[in-house]
């Protein structure tokens, strides 16, 4: 993502007034000049947006400095950044790591610091940090002693680290989560080491800290892989015959039943807010939303064990073999969404210009007839109204990134959504993805 997105289309929020001091990158750097001096003549750019009309946008940021911390800035409505400032001066007395702009709403604030996620103030230096990794792991923290390597990140909702050691059997990852989302998802990673594939092994978890520490799956994302372009069909062909495993794992977790109707909500969601961001296309995407809806509402199929986020950044490759990660969304429902969902992001990759549409193309239906091949046939149909489903819900991805051009972008997805809906006709795999 670039920190000089273009920006061609403005949004107006009378209730955020410091919301253009983060979409406009000159007065986001000045902004960071003088919350973070240290860092000062560093250009800082966006990795990830998040935007609640009328009462907040953050942005999760870094810079070319390896050594510098991410820090997160958020734009308020007046009565949350009061809330918040008031909790900050409340738990972080010590404004070193947080600085706030009145007149604008705006506060900034440096990692660890997180009002969502305070377990994470303990990673402020190596001394605490070993102290949080010993309170959680109990007697084996002795032997894990590798520093803590962020992997991902989501202000005020999860952080996932991880301690690399030469030895895997040491290495381990460290999730925490926060209060209410903590007792929904640990019985969910439990149960997901009883399933028939290769999974992260649960080796301690903390009700005080809401962390879960996993067993390290070592090997290479899938996502990297695609991006790479080596031994491609063979690791989806190895992505597909595990999924296909888990989909018919007969082990019978306890976890939540999704049904269609869950993702109809989720994508008439979607359509709403590209309807609020980019007002030309508010008509055709809600029209499409709830053409896409009604077709998930009716004649769902057989319900099955399912990811319920499958993309190929959950899959870690190893010597051709296939690993899945990150259940925390493990459910039962139909298996078109984890197909669905996988060969959309896979176009989501194209759109961000990592992957051309041809190789896209390519990779879709090579997972795919990996997939038929183990399951001796799909229903073409739901598998195509669950990947336009999918895309769509792609479709606010450009402006969470601030993508160069993200309103194209987000043209371009819907469009993607759009030819993907399937018709009457559509029965047979002739091809995964026909355009």
């Amino acid at each position: 993502m670039s920190s000089t997105a273009n920006l061609c289309h403005t949004i107006q929020d009378e209730f955020i007034p410091g919301l253009n001091t983060i979409l406009e990158p000159s007065l986001l750097n000045e902004l960071m000049r003088q919350s973070q001096p240290s860092v000062a003549g560093t250009i800082w750019r966006i990795d990830y947006l998040r935007y609640k009309p009328g009462r907040r946008c953050l942005a999760l940021l870094s810079n070319e400095l390896s050594s510098s911390l991410p820090c997160v800035v958020t734009a308020y409505d007046r009565q949350d950044f009061a809330k918040s400032v008031a909790k900050l001066i409340h738990r972080y007395p010590d404004s070193r790591n947080w600085w706030k702009n009145d007149s604008s709403q705006v506060i900034a604030t440096r990692f660890p610091i997180d009002l969502g996620l305070r377990p994470l103030a303990k990673l402020e230096d190596d001394h605490s940090e070993h102290q949080l990794v010993r309170r959680i792991l109990g007697p084996d923290a002795a032997v894990h002693r590798g520093a803590l390597r962020m992997l991902a990140y989501k202000p005020g909702r999860r952080y996932v680290g991880a301690s690399i050691s030469n030895d895997d059997q040491l290495s381990f990852s460290l999730r925490i989560y926060t209060k209410q989302q903590y007792p929904r998802i640990l019985p969910i990673l439990h149960q997901s080491t009883r399933l028939a594939v290769p999974t992260p092994r649960v080796l301690a978890t903390s009700e005080r800290y809401q962390a879960a520490a996993l067993s390290w799956i070592p090997g290479i994302s899938l996502d990297r892989i695609i991006q790479v372009g080596d031994a491609i069909d063979a690791s989806l062909c190895s992505t597909a015959q595990l999924l296909y495993r888990l989909h018919n794992d007969c082990s019978g977790p306890k976890v939540t039943v999704t049904t269609s109707i869950n993702w109809a909500m989720s994508v008439q969601k979607a359509a709403e807010d590209v309807a609020f961001l980019i007002p030309s296309l508010a008509k055709r995407t809600r029209e499409l939303a709830r053409h896409i809806a009604q077709e998930l509402e009716s004649n769902e199929t057989e319900q099955t064990l399912i990811h319920n986020d499958f993309y190929a950044k959950q899959v870690i490759i190893n010597d051709s073999a296939a690993s899945f990660i990150d259940f925390d969304g493990l459910a039962v429902g139909e298996r078109y969404r984890d197909l669905g969902n996988f060969v959309a992001k896979l176009f989501w990759m194209n759109v961000r210009g990592e992957i051309t549409r041809e190789s896209a193309q390519a990779y879709a239906n090579t997972f795919l007839a990996a997939y038929v091949q183990e399951a001796g046939h799909i229903n073409i149909y739901r598998y195509r109204v669950y990947l336009s489903a999918a895309i769509l819900l792609c479709a606010t991805h450009p402006f969470r990134r601030l993508c160069c051009n993200w309103t194209r972008a987000t043209q371009e997805i819907v469009d993607l959504a759009s030819w993907s809906v399937p018709n009457a006709g559509t029965t047979s795999l002739q091809k995964a993805w026909d355009l």
